[in-house]
C-alpha cells in the first residue's frame, strides 16, 4: 500500500485511482470528525480541570493539550506524503473565463 501513497504517476489505472480515492475519503472523514469533536474535548477538559484539578485521571485526560502547548511543531515530510490520497479525493478542475462578462445583464 505504501507504493500507492508515495508515487502517483500519469499512468495510474482506474483501480489504483479508486484505492487512492477511498483512502483519501477515509482520511478526510477522520480529519472532519476531529474538527467536530475537538471543541467538545477542549471544553470538557477545561471543565474537568476546574472541577477536580488534583485528580490523576483528569490530568491524563488533559495531557495531550498540555503536551501540544509545550512541544514545538515538528517538520514531518513523511507524514505529508502519507496524506497524498487527500489530494486525489479533493481533485477538482479550476475553470477561468476567457473574457469578463457583465453578470447583471
Amino acid at each position: 500500500m505504501c507504493g500507492y501513497l508515495e508515487s502517483m504517476t500519469a499512468n495510474e489505472t482506474s483501480r489504483e485511482r479508486s484505492v487512492l480515492y477511498t483512502i483519501g475519503m477515509i482520511q478526510s472523514a477522520v480529519f472532519s470528525s476531529m474538527y467536530f469533536l475537538a471543541p467538545f474535548y477542549m471544553i470538557s477538559a477545561l471543565v474537568l480541570l476546574i472541577k477536580s484539578p488534583t485528580s490523576h485521571a483528569v490530568w491524563l485526560f488533559v495531557s495531550p493539550i498540555v503536551l501540544s502547548i509545550l512541544v514545538k511543531p515538528m517538520h514531518l515530510p513523511w507524514l505529508v506524503r502519507r496524506l497524498s490520497p487527500l489530494l486525489t479525493y479533493f481533485d477538482y478542475e479550476e475553470i477561468h473565463e476567457a473574457k469578463p462578462r457583465n453578470v447583471t445583464q
